[in-house]
């Protein structure tokens, strides 16, 4: 079964991360800065994010914004938007997942679209980038069921790596071996 990794150095998020820096010096040097995880706001979703989660343009949705490091450098932006009827605006700490299950549906997959292309002046700015500096555009979009109902995306992550912080690795795995 194939698989796809794709996140800063030495980050880790449900295991999509994977790391292509050497590990760790003892002694707590190469410490990475802690995610910063913006407060989650509610508003009404646009024309690509309704795409996305299969909703009317302009119906509610939460949307929460992570900035990830590799060490001090940012190395990615991440925002992720969820239908307002099965997450609400929670405090950033929330474990979303925790949300999700709790809520009654369980994951059965996922569609992932990679582009690479330059960073546009704003999206620069956040990663610490030079105008035009290369970025992978990375989005996710994750489909769950509830019992009794139709599968339908429950979580939409678009998220922009700098392009000089970080791996794409590919991972196959033969099912019957």
């Amino acid at each position: 079964m194939p698989g796809t990794r794709l996140g800063p150095l030495d980050g880790d998020r449900r295991g999509h991360f994977r790391s292509c820096r050497p590990p760790r010096r003892l002694g707590g040097l190469h410490r990475d800065r802690p995610a910063q995880l913006l407060q989650p706001t509610a508003e009404p979703a646009s024309l690509d994010v309704a795409d996305q989660l299969e909703i009317a343009v302009r119906t509610p949705i939460v949307h929460r914004q992570t900035v990830r490091y590799a060490g001090d450098e940012p190395a990615a932006l991440e925002n992720a938007y969820y239908p307002d009827d099965i997450v609400a605006p929670a405090d950033p700490a929330a474990d979303i997942e925790a949300i999700i299950d709790a809520a009654g549906y369980r994951r059965v997959g996922w569609i992932d679209a990679v582009v690479a292309r330059l960073a546009n002046p704003d999206e620069a700015t956040v990663l610490g980038l030079d105008t035009g500096s290369p970025v992978i555009d990375h989005t996710r979009v994750l489909y769950s069921r509830k019992s009794g109902e139709q599968v339908r995306p429950v979580e939409y992550v678009r998220t922009l790596f700098a392009g000089n912080r970080n791996r794409l690795t590919y991972e196959y795995k033969q099912l019957d071996a």
